[in-house]
């Protein structure tokens, strides 16, 4: 079951769910806190801790749209993994789109988590460190023992 919340939270489908157990697996440290980060190090999450969207799934039709740049770049894979310095922001042709007429507003009240910094004048956003102090919905560490099975 908590496998299910985190896969429904976050938009993934079971073979995602496995390559993330996989690659958290592989690295030093605490498996259950390393799913947590490269979930929320997912560009489709990014846009949606930022502020530019109201949802995470909203935060993937957007990215899918073409309307989210990652350093200059259009990109339009929203399992894409962001790194430290990445600086995420909405396409300049896409700025005059509905969806973003009040974001300046609503991004006047938005706190941004402590891993990424907020530029609201230019609707832009920066990674500057990892994921860390993520509120556990659920619980990860019956996911890592159904997955170490």
């Amino acid at each position: 079951m908590e496998k299910q919340k985190i896969k429904y939270s976050y938009g993934i489908r079971e073979s995602q769910m496995q390559k993330i157990f996989n690659q958290a697996a592989k690295h030093k440290g605490v498996t259950g806190d390393r799913i947590l980060q490269i979930l929320e190090q997912r560009l489709d999450n990014v846009v949606f801790r930022l502020g530019f969207a109201l949802s995470r799934s909203i935060g993937r039709q957007l990215v899918g749209h073409g309307h989210i740049t990652v350093n200059g770049r259009k990109v339009t894979i929203p399992s894409f993994s962001v790194r430290i310095g990445d600086r995420i922001a909405i396409r300049e042709l896409s700025k005059d789109h509905p969806i973003f007429k009040e974001l300046s507003v609503n991004l006047k009240k938005f706190e941004p988590p402590v891993w990424l910094s907020l530029d609201q004048d230019k609707m832009e956003g920066k990674v500057v460190g990892v994921p860390q102090g993520i509120d556990q919905l659920f619980d990860v560490n019956m996911v890592v023992d159904y997955y170490s099975k």
